[in-house]
């Protein structure tokens, strides 16, 4: 089959899910959210075809703006701080999330954070659709797994996931761009899968620890329980 490549726009927080992905799709729209924490380093990026990177201003906005395009291929998403309404979901042939958790286990808005938090051994990116304004519930696509690093800090881990996802993502746009299947699967979240947003304080203090390992024997330290 031959290859066409997509076009699309990207809304996210990271550039290793844009850079990977990218090579499948021409990305016509960048958009992040309001607390974008990669702003800088997308600015760099722009020389290289990046679009111009703005941010809704709120979901009316979102829903103005997208409305206002032309129905594209692909809308990607990673990391992207908003529930898209459905009038955006309907805007494109597929709306492809890439969920840094394990969608089975670990939905919710903080996933890398619990992971940690928990101790588990494993790390996961997931990538599935949104077809719905349902919360991490899309038909499941696929999903890499990969040891957590303690003895690193919470950014190192956060662009570990990045880096799987990404791959992640690539894969998925190649296949849709040379025609295949997407091989998407329909699933029920199962009760207790949702976890909680992590407290900001907690949050903070995981985020700016030397290491995910530091932060935990300081919260052992004063009989903090995570």
């Amino acid at each position: 089959m031959s290859s066409e490549v997509l076009q699309g726009a990207y809304f996210g927080c990271s550039l290793d899910c844009y850079n990977l992905a990218g090579s499948e799709v021409e990305f016509v729209h960048a958009f992040a959210g309001e607390n974008f924490r990669y702003s800088d380093a997308f600015n760099q990026y722009r020389n290289d075809g990046l679009p111009e990177l703005s941010c809704f201003k709120s979901r009316s906005d979102m829903v103005e703006k997208v409305l206002s395009w032309p129905k594209l291929d692909v809308l990607i998403i990673a990391g992207f701080p908003y529930r898209l309404p459905i009038e955006v979901i309907e805007h494109f042939r597929w709306v492809i999330n890439m969920h840094p958790g394990d969608l089975f286990s670990n939905r919710g808005a903080t996933p890398i954070a619990v992971d940690l938090l928990q101790k588990n051994t494993f790390l996961t990116a997931s990538v599935h659709l949104i077809d719905s304004e349902r919360f991490d519930a899309g038909p499941f696509i696929a999903k890499a797994t990969f040891p957590a690093h303690y003895n690193q800090n919470y950014a190192f881990n956060e662009n570990l996931v990045c880096k799987y996802g990404g791959a992640l993502l690539k894969s998925v746009l190649g296949r849709i761009s040379a025609g295949f299947e997407l091989g998407a699967v329909s699933w029920v979240p199962s009760d207790g899968s949702y976890i909680p947003r992590v407290s900001s304080d907690i949050f903070s203090q995981l985020v700016s620890a030397p290491s995910v390992q530091d932060f935990h024997d300081a919260q052992a330290l004063i009989g903090t329980v995570v």
